[in-house]
């Protein structure tokens, strides 16, 4: 790579070996022991059509790879299959667990044997946590956020904690995304939540965690981006010190005018590095099936993700809304996604 593209190479590669020490703490010993083998499998380009680094060269980073499919984590076959067309391995693999789902109480638990059926060598599960009912509970309000930052759901908390320690498994753990948008039931413009809240309340679990011995979490603070309908941003980060990685959201599809990559990400890129010296991935992203030139879309999200020192691109591989973002079933749109996948970086 020349200029531009160099330069954001030495980015991603500055990031993750800041990256590194943050992720061997979070592993324990023996996730540490793969968190080590993932990133030296990663540096030496051993995916298929991945780079190699030539003479006197620092080896290039992968771009990591990840799917969030409508099987939630419950479906190993579903993953399978999603890499089979995809033609790449889901690195992370996106699921959600709520806090509440009505009398199902062991729905809200770390589903540890699920997660297990999906993790493996190469493969880890971010649970998107999320304090409110699932989907079809989106007209009730959420879990207050002072009471979280208060303790007063530490049992629920501190269950999943242990669970999540017992099980030997290292996860990502994405709580509360999107807590920027006006819409969310945890946004602290919601009427139950005031200014503040949503810091203390990342703070205390991530304290619970630490106390409880559950290491091997990758805390990934996940924003939507930023907008006319969005919190700024300063407001509710937690600080370095408590975040791992931060994911950005963004879709692109025609009531925002089917914006491409670089200006729809852009602007909340810069701003999450003004706040944070972590490493910066996608976390969701998709785009309409009612978007023109998807195929050109696809293939320009991932040239941008790479030359913008992002360490991570997610799928959205489900309908959303109105809108259905899922590529596998679109010929030209998967050929475009097996190609850029295999691009080297």
């Amino acid at each position: 790579m020349r200029g531009r593209g160099a330069a954001a190479l030495r980015k991603v590669q500055e990031l993750r070996r800041r990256a590194l020490p943050r992720l061997l703490g979070a592993a324990g010993p023996v996730g540490a022991g793969l968190v080590v083998l993932l990133v030296l499998a990663a540096c030496t380009g051993d995916r298929t059509g991945g780079p190699v680094a030539q003479p006197g060269e620092e080896p290039p980073a992968a771009l990591r790879v990840g799917v969030s499919l409508p099987s939630y984590h419950y479906d190993p076959q579903a993953v399978g299959a999603w890499e089979v067309a995809a033609g790449h391995r889901a690195d992370v693999v996106q699921t959600f667990v709520p806090w509440l789902y009505g009398e199902s109480k062991d729905l809200t638990r770390f589903p540890a044997h699920r997660v297990r059926e999906i993790s493996g060598p190469g493969r880890v599960v971010e649970i998107t946590w999320t304090p409110a009912e699932p989907a079809e509970g989106e007209g009730r309000p959420g879990i207050p956020l002072a009471e979280i930052a208060d303790g007063e759901h530490d049992d629920y908390v501190r269950r999943f904690a242990r669970d999540v320690r017992d099980s030997g498994l290292t996860i990502r753990l994405r709580f509360a995304h999107e807590m920027n948008g006006y819409w969310s039931r945890w946004s602290e413009t919601n009427a139950v939540n005031h200014p503040g809240d949503y810091v203390r309340a990342w703070r205390h679990l991530h304290d619970v965690f630490k106390a409880e011995g559950a290491t091997r979490v990758a805390w990934v603070w996940s924003p939507n981006i930023v907008g006319d309908q969005t919190q700024p941003l300063p407001e509710l980060y937690p600080g370095d010190a408590y975040v791992d990685e931060i994911g950005i959201d963004g879709y692109s599809y025609p009531r925002s005018g089917c914006p491409g990559p670089r200006e729809l990400f852009d602007p909340t890129l810069a701003q999450v590095r003004e706040l944070s010296q972590v490493p910066v991935a996608i976390a969701e992203v998709g785009v309409s099936t009612d978007c023109r030139d998807r195929n050109v879309w696809v293939a320009d999200l991932f040239g941008y993700a790479r030359t913008s020192g992002l360490v991570g691109v997610t799928w959205w591989e489900r309908t959303g809304g109105e809108e259905d973002f899922r590529i596998v079933d679109s010929p030209d749109t998967l050929a475009a996604l097996r190609e850029a996948l295999h691009e080297p970086g």
